[in-house]
């Protein structure tokens, strides 16, 4: 991407590892009749969309915390955000797992995928407070 001054953009440093983990979760979603260990309990399958979205949830956080475009709205407004993304991304990859053999849509995945993407979210909540004092990836810098 190329900014208004013409140099590079580079945003994405910021970004890069929440885009990454979101993309090895659907990459891991996409797999059709998945062999699974054996759930070693009843809601494991929970857990797991909770684990998996609590770390793209702090991923997030941390990369709304370095986006110098952000730094400028206030922290429950980053982290509403941050979890209205979370939440769209969850219920896009339920609606897709319906056209995945083996797979099926699920609302309470999709609770989970929430539940969980919260969670890491506010695990960033320190990195959020910290953006004014640490140094930013700028737009348009090498």
């Amino acid at each position: 991407m190329t900014g208004e001054t013409g140099r590079s953009d580079v945003r994405w440093r910021a970004w890069w590892p929440a885009v990454a983990w979101a993309a090895l979760v659907l990459t891991l979603t996409s797999i059709p009749h998945p062999t699974l260990p054996l759930a070693a309990f009843s809601w494991s399958d929970k857990l797991a969309h909770a684990v998996l979205y609590a770390v793209l949830g702090f991923l997030a956080a941390l990369g709304a915390a370095r986006d110098a475009r952000l730094r400028r709205h206030p922290i429950g407004f980053l982290l509403l955000a941050v979890v209205g993304c979370l939440a769209a991304l969850g219920a896009l990859d339920e609606v897709h797992q319906a056209w995945i053999p083996g797979r099926s849509a699920d609302v309470l995945d999709w609770v989970a995928d929430l539940a969980g993407g919260t969670l890491g979210a506010f695990a960033g909540l320190p990195w959020l407070r910290r953006r004014s004092t640490e140094p930013a990836v700028e737009s348009g810098k090498e």
